[in-house]
C-alpha cells in the first residue's frame, strides 16, 4: 500500500474516528517530546520568576534606602514590609517549583486527556453526521470541501448559505445526492453521473425532489413528468423537450443520457427547464440547484434563459460567480 491509499483510508473514516486518531497521536507525542524537551524548559520558569522578582526588589530597595537615610522612620517600616513580602514569595516559589518537578508529566498528560474529552463531549456532537454529507445546523447548510468542515467560505474555500435560501434544494457532492426539505436532509437513491466534465442528474429522483411525478410512455419512448399542472416530455438520448405540447431544445443543447436503464438529464438544462438557480463548482464537484436564492448572497451573475424552457419562472437564471 502506498501513501495515497493510507490517506484515502483515513479520510474514509467517520469524523469521530479521525478525531480520536489525531488526539491519540497528540497525547502520544506529548509523552515522547514534551517530557524530553519542553518540560525541561518549563522547569526553569520558577527560577526565572524568582530572579525577576529579586531584580524588581533591588530596584525598589535602592531608592527606599536612600530615602531612609534622609528621612528615616516611615521608610524603615516600608522596607521591612517589602522584605517580609519577598521572603513569602521566595518560599512560595520554592514549594511550587518542588511540586512541579514531581508532577509536571502527569499535569500535562491529564490536561491533554481533558482536552480530548472536551472535544468529544462538546465539539464532535455539534458536527453530527458524516464528513461526506452536508450538514444543516444553526440556520445554515454546510457543504464539505477538501475534507474540512468550516463556516467561512471565502477564507477556507467553503460554500455556505442560510437555510431559508435553499429550502427544497438539491445538493450534489461527487457521487452522493441530497435534498434539503424543511431543514431535513434526505439522501436520494440514485447517484449523479459525470460526462465530459458535466454533471447529470437522475430524472425520476430529481423531478420527484421538486414535487413532480414521472411516468414512462412506451409508445413514444418518452419520460413524462407532471409538475405544477404542467406536462414535460423528455426523449432518450435527445436534447429535444416538449412542454405542454410545445417543442423546444434543452438549454445546454446536450441530450439526455441513459445508464443502467435510468434516464439522466444535464444539471444546468434541468435548472433552466424549471427556472431554478444553478451553482456548479467543477473543481470540487459541488452542485447546488435551488428554487429560491437571496440576491444579496455572494457575487451573482444574471443570465437570460429561453422563456420556452422556463415556464415556471420569470425567465432568469442566477448563477453565483466563481
Amino acid at each position: 500500500m502506498n501513501l495515497n491509499v493510507y490517506i484515502e483510508t483515513f479520510l474514509s473514516w467517520s469524523l469521530a474516528g479521525r478525531t480520536a486518531c489525531v488526539l491519540f497521536l497528540i497525547v502520544f507525542l506529548l509523552g515522547l517530546l514534551v517530557e524530553k524537551y519542553l518540560l525541561r524548559l518549563l522547569s526553569f520558569i520558577p527560577f526565572l520568576l524568582d530572579k525577576l522578582l529579586r531584580g524588581l526588589y533591588i530596584l525598589i530597595e535602592f531608592p527606599i534606602n536612600v530615602l531612609h537615610k534622609k528621612h528615616g522612620g516611615i521608610f524603615y517600616d516600608m522596607e521591612n514590609g517589602i522584605v517580609h513580602a519577598t521572603e513569602k514569595i521566595d518560599a512560595g516559589l520554592t514549594r511550587w517549583h518542588t511540586r512541579w518537578l514531581h508532577a509536571k508529566t502527569s499535569v500535562l498528560l491529564v490536561s491533554a486527556l481533558y482536552l480530548a474529552a472536551v472535544l468529544f463531549v462538546g465539539v464532535i456532537p455539534s458536527l453530527a453526521g458524516s464528513m461526506d454529507a452536508p450538514i444543516a445546523k444553526g440556520g445554515k447548510l454546510y457543504l464539505q470541501l477538501e475534507s474540512k468542515l468550516v463556516e467561512q467560505a471565502e477564507a477556507h474555500g467553503w460554500y455556505t448559505a442560510p437555510e431559508r435560501i435553499i429550502q427544497n434544494s438539491v445538493f450534489m457532492k461527487t457521487n452522493r445526492t441530497y435534498i434539503l426539505k424543511k431543514g431535513q436532509l434526505e439522501k436520494l437513491d440514485s447517484a449523479p453521473l459525470f460526462q465530459d466534465g458535466r454533471p447529470y442528474l437522475p430524472v425520476r429522483d430529481t423531478f420527484s425532489a421538486f414535487g413532480g411525478t414521472l411516468d414512462w410512455d412506451s409508445e413514444s419512448q418518452q419520460a413524462v413528468i407532471y409538475l405544477g399542472g404542467n406536462e414535460i416530455r423528455l426523449s432518450e438520448e435527445s436534447a429535444e423537450v416538449s412542454i405542454n405540447g410545445e417543442k423546444a431544445t434543452l438549454l445546454s443543447g446536450l441530450p439526455t443520457i441513459t445508464a443502467d436503464t435510468k434516464m439522466y438529464i444535464d444539471a444546468q438544462a434541468f435548472s433552466a427547464l424549471l427556472g431554478l438557480h444553478f451553482y456548479w463548482r467543477p473543481a470540487h464537484n459541488i452542485l447546488l440547484i435551488s428554487s429560491s436564492i437571496d440576491h444579496n448572497f455572494g457575487p451573482l451573475t444574471i443570465q437570460a434563459v429561453d422563456e420556452r424552457l422556463s415556464p415556471y419562472s420569470k425567465g432568469t437564471e442566477i448563477v453565483p460567480g466563481l
